[in-house]
């Protein structure tokens, strides 16, 4: 990719949500969500529902492509950048607009980081937040820096820098017990972002053990799905 780290930003309804996993953009459990591809090359696309088919693999969820305009998950490649609608909160963007954005995913050739990045886009998508908002773990960030980092390297405002990068965390939504390393929605840190030099390498382009757990427990396997 051509970005300094792997970075995405996650859309919600507003910017108060405080856990790993959103319960109120959830979507029912047993739901078919439809992936309709507004553009991109066949490679871009067999990408995408590879990543997709992974996660049906865990959840009792079903993604699947379709030519339908008015699918849940309307996937781009065409802006620059990655960002996706979290959970049902793609419903309140207008029909035949992308709801996830994967752009000019594989440009660089690096296949690897392509599927990592498909997986955790399409992790928002099933409603799941960034790995470092767990109330697990402590970070001790520098705002001021990160406040310049995103806004330098990403023009990000200030809301949302907070909103993908330092939101408050709370145990009142769904979280695994423990703060995953290895997560697919793991965010990278860089050592200058943290007052004591903590840093998060992110290299993590598969789901973790966990990762396959909680979102089993989020959308519990359905008897006769697939």
């Amino acid at each position: 990719m051509n970005e300094a780290i792997y970075t995405c930003c996650q859309l919600f309804d507003s910017g108060n949500f405080r856990a790993v996993a959103i319960r109120g953009t959830l979507w029912p459990n047993g739901s078919g969500l439809g992936i309709k591809f507004l553009d991109g090359t066949q490679e871009q696309k067999e990408l995408v529902m590879k990543a997709a088919e992974e996660w049906n693999q865990y959840a009792g969820i079903t993604f699947f492509e379709t030519d339908n305009i008015f699918a849940p998950v309307r996937v781009s490649f065409m802006a620059p950048g990655y960002w996706a609608n979290v959970g049902t909160s793609a419903k309140k963007t207008k029909f035949g607009h992308p709801t996830v954005n994967l752009g000019h995913l594989l440009d660089d050739g690096d296949y690897d980081m392509a599927y990592g990045a498909a997986l955790h886009e399409l992790g928002h998508v099933l409603g799941l937040t960034h790995e470092q908002f767990s109330p697990e773990i402590n970070i001790n960030w520098d705002e001021k820096a990160v406040y310049e980092y995103y806004n330098r390297l990403y023009g990000w405002s200030p809301q949302k820098i907070r909103d993908n990068v330092l939101q408050t965390v709370s145990r009142d939504n769904p979280h695994t017990p423990q703060f995953d390393p290895h997560s697919i929605m793991l965010y990278p840190i860089p050592a200058e972002l943290t007052v004591d030099g903590q840093a998060i390498p992110w290299r993590n382009l598969v789901l973790s053990e966990l990762d396959k757990q909680f979102i089993a427990e989020l959308y519990p396997p359905v008897v006769g799905m697939g």
